[in-house]
């Protein structure tokens, strides 16, 4: 699924009738963005959704068509969406436990503890999110690379992701830091 804003966070889960998805708004004002949900999500391309918005929302039908809805998060707020499924029962197949899904490691002072997470989806896939800790110096590079993807961050804050994988494929990260000194840093890590 693609959320059309970067102010946006989200989660998701599959209950046994219903995709759910939860949206955070780090923005200091309302967002208005599309929600796009992907083939593989089990929900029909031309439904409709309940949207939750604030503490004790009473739920509010939102059109759905080609798998899109324009949804609004007020500033610094959450907001839930929830989709019929289109078999009325989850398809989930029994998934394999996830048994490390988190290493950190250390990269001293100045730079900090690195944490990734190998994180399992109800879609039979796995994603990997890192950040580090630290919000470095301005002029400092984060390149973080994983079974032939790469990404580069110059900026604060200093996290990544990597999807889809495989539930049985290796995750190896290569995490370099490379201070404004031009000071080199370099960390493997294995999930």
């Amino acid at each position: 699924m693609t959320v059309g804003h970067t102010d946006l966070n989200y989660v998701t889960a599959i209950s046994d009738k219903r995709f759910w998805i939860l949206l955070n708004s780090e923005a200091d004002a309302l967002i208005t963005s599309q929600v796009t949900l992907g083939e593989q999500v089990p929900v029909s391309a031309n439904t409709t959704a309940a949207l939750y918005g604030g503490a004790n929302a009473a739920p509010v039908n939102s059109p759905v068509k080609d798998r899109s809805v324009t949804i609004s998060v007020p500033a610094k707020q959450f907001v839930a969406i929830s989709f019929p499924l289109k078999d009325k029962k989850s398809p989930r197949s029994k998934v394999q436990t996830l048994k490390s899904g988190m290493q950190q490691t250390d990269f001293g002072p100045g730079i900090g503890k690195c944490f990734v997470f190998r994180i399992r989806t109800p879609f039979g896939w796995d994603a990997i999110y890192g950040y580090l800790e630290s919000t470095l110096s301005p002029g400092a590079r984060v390149t973080v690379s994983m079974n032939h993807q790469e990404t580069i961050l110059t900026a604060y804050p200093f996290e990544w992701s990597f999807r889809p994988l495989e539930t049985n494929e290796a995750a190896n990260l290569n995490v370099t830091v490379t201070t404004r000194e031009g000071r080199v840093f370099i960390k493997q890590l294995h999930l």
